[in-house]
């Protein structure tokens, strides 16, 4: 009898490097992150998504571990780091930037010179617009 064969492909990928972030972050009147600290990724490729927030990301490097993020509307993001390699399961890890606008200037009245009395008139304070004021 005529022999028969098939032939089958084995496609062998190391373990992706275990994804690591830098410190969640705080960034007071802009929309742009420091440097968002991930690991260099010595097995696989590294990518960076934005998992949550109130607006959308620009990474400034979408696979470079140092990458900044520019998000368009100020408040708390989520940035996942994933490693992967192949058709191995990735590894992922995230922070947390939090982008504050900056604070209302504060503004007050003119001094006062009260007699006969231990209250003063109004304080004259501006409605703070971003942030809260408090005397």
């Amino acid at each position: 009898c005529a022999s028969t064969n098939a032939e089958l492909t084995v496609n062998y990928y190391e373990t992706p490097t275990t994804a690591i972030v830098g410190s969640d972050q705080n960034q007071c009147g802009t929309l742009i992150s420091s440097s968002l600290g991930g690991n260099t990724a010595a097995v696989g490729e590294g990518t960076w998504t934005q998992f949550s927030g109130p607006g959308t990301t620009t990474f400034s490097a979408l696979h470079s571990e140092s990458s900044t993020a520019t998000a368009s509307a100020y408040g708390t993001y989520v940035y996942r780091w994933t490693i992967a390699n192949g058709a191995c399961a990735s590894t992922n890890a995230e922070l947390t930037v939090n982008y504050y606008e900056t604070p209302t200037t504060a503004i007050v009245g003119s001094d006062q010179n009260q007699c006969g009395t231990l209250i003063s008139s109004s304080l004259g304070g501006n409605t703070a617009a971003v942030g809260e004021g408090t005397w």
